[in-house]
């Protein structure tokens, strides 16, 4: 049991080498975590019968709340080290937007240096702490669901969690494997359609981070995960294969899925025709610009030659008065 935890807490190392090296937790921060979390998994590992109210099992006495307490104290944690992040990356920017004056004001270092500098600061905000306790947490959850057999109040109370923190990927996993387990559930095939219509938005602000993992000062990029009417039919009608005979619910769900989708047709084919006469009238009226631009041009050309003629007159009428006289 001993080696289990220790083996389970020597490949946190890393992570958390990374997490005080960047200043976001202290040393004794990191300390009271390691003893918080060898406690929990020596409490997880215990043998032997046990209280089992909490809903657990009665070969080991692990219970679910002592996993859910372990959860949800990782995900305070969590909260707690985007907080620090977001202060670090503040403090940053002030950092360099005195650096920017300063380098102004003197004139004397070049674009090469600054640029190593932005690229030294960017890699320092990020490093396999972001993501480390949100992957324990996934750790945590798969053992769970191991241990209680896929229990579904547990598979929702995953779904959630990975909904919560945009784990999409996974949240993908965790609906295959609940409807593997749980083909009856008529609830869960509805979820899993909704998100596969519907999606997701993701606004990947990534602590700051940009795609590549660099700091883009907090500009947001939203996304939509999901939306595809083809896997969300996929899953209505497999549901339909298992279910078909004795729930109703799903019939009424496929068919409110399909309208829907009409509805978004229709939403889109609208955007379409206004875009469209946008561009036409903008097309219009830089037609009639051209028109009266080359109208008054022509004007104009008109005028002068009148005057050059009007003037040429003048020349002729002049010299014949000097030829008579």
């Amino acid at each position: 049991m001993a080696e289990q935890v220790q083996a389970i807490l020597e490949k946190m190392v890393p992570a958390l080498k990374d997490l005080t090296t960047r200043h976001i937790f202290t040393p004794d921060e990191i300390r009271a975590i390691v003893t918080r979390r060898r406690k929990s998994e020596y409490l997880l590992q215990r043998r032997g019968g046990g209280n089992t109210s909490g809903g657990g099992s009665g070969k080991n006495g692990v219970t679910k709340s002592d996993y859910l307490k372990y959860i949800e104290e990782e995900i305070l944690l969590e909260r707690l080290r985007k907080l620090r992040k977001e202060k670090v990356l503040r403090e940053m920017r002030r950092r360099r937007e005195k650096q920017g004056r300063k380098e102004s004001e003197d004139d004397d270092g070049s674009n090469d240096d600054g640029d190593t500098r932005k690229r030294a600061a960017a890699y320092k905000t990020s490093g396999p702490g972001d993501s480390h306790i949100v992957q324990h947490i996934h750790f945590l959850y798969q053992r769970l669901l191991k241990k209680f057999h896929y229990d579904l109040d547990i598979c929702f109370n995953y779904i959630q969690f990975c909904k919560d923190f945009k784990s999409f990927g996974q949240l993908g996993r965790v609906y295959a494997e609940a409807l593997q387990r749980h083909p009856r559930e008529e609830g869960l095939w509805i979820e899993a359609a909704g998100f596969e219509f519907f999606g997701m938005l993701d606004a990947q602000d990534g602590d700051g981070r940009g795609r590549n993992g660099e700091e883009d000062d907090y500009d947001e990029q939203t996304r939509i995960v999901g939306s595809s009417i083809q896997n969300a039919r996929v899953l209505m009608q497999r549901g339909l294969r298992i279910n078909g005979s004795t729930s109703k619910e799903l019939w009424i769900q496929y068919f409110a899925l399909e309208l829907h989708y009409v509805q978004k047709l229709r939403g889109r084919k609208e955007i379409l025709e206004l875009g469209l006469k946008a561009n036409t009238a903008a097309g219009e009226s830089g037609d009639e610009e051209t028109d009266s631009d080359s109208t008054d041009g022509n004007d104009e050309e008109s005028e002068s030659r009148k005057n050059e003629g009007e003037n040429t007159g003048m020349g002729n009428d002049g010299r014949k008065r000097r030829a008579k006289i």
